[in-house]
């Protein structure tokens, strides 16, 4: 029986102002205060509204792009309640925290999991850019034979991580509840050689 555990993402039920460092955004503000204060001071009065307009309008553009920046999750910015929940797969269950799924229960199970902690990614738009995952852009499919479907989404600290549940994903494969192409994608066989080596090592039981 696997005993390892899988850190389930549960995003946060919250305003998206609560994510928002606002030290930035109240830097800004006084520095656009001093700005009007300065034009109201130093320009003729028939000049004041053409100066205040321009420099609010690059303050605003400016308070509007550190606002969408604070929004970008980091490296390490997750917090400890969005990762509280584990899975765990087990030979005859599957454990979603506190929920138990029989295997019998299940008709089919899918896992896309080719994300970890540190994944190097491109940053759309920007050539030559990269940034670094959280490592919590996997997933999890049950079909259940009820009709229900049940998704989760979890973290990898690295490539190589669903390896610990190999056993596991292998009796999955044998009692027929994930595909041969799903279960070799997540335990990284790719070459034809290795696959057909594979299927004569783990038959369908």
């Amino acid at each position: 029986m696997s005993t390892h555990q899988f850190s389930i993402y549960t995003p946060k039920e919250k305003s998206l102002l609560t994510d928002i460092n606002l030290k930035p955004l109240a830097f800004l503000g006084l520095v656009f205060c001093f700005f009007i204060l300065n034009e109201f001071i130093d320009l003729p009065e028939e000049e004041n509204y053409r100066y205040i307009l321009l420099n609010g309008l690059w303050i605003t553009i400016a308070l509007v792009g550190i606002y969408y920046y604070s929004l970008l999750r980091i490296d390490g910015d997750l917090t400890p309640d969005e990762l509280l929940k584990k899975l765990v797969f087990e030979k005859e269950r599957i454990v979603m925290d506190y929920q138990v799924i029989d295997l019998n229960d299940i008709q089919k199970i899918t896992i896309n999991a080719f994300d970890f902690k540190r994944n190097q990614r491109p940053i759309v738009m920007q050539k030559n850019r990269t940034s670094y995952s959280l490592g919590i852009s996997n997933f999890l499919e049950l079909n259940l034979k009820s009709g229900k479907k049940i998704n989760i989404q979890f973290k990898q600290l690295t490539e190589n991580e669903l390896l610990k549940a190999k056993n596991e994903l292998i009796y999955y494969y044998q009692k027929d509840k994930i595909s041969l192409l799903n279960v070799t994608e997540a335990l990284h066989i790719t070459k034809y050689e290795d696959i057909q080596q594979f299927i004569d090592d783990y038959p369908q039981l």
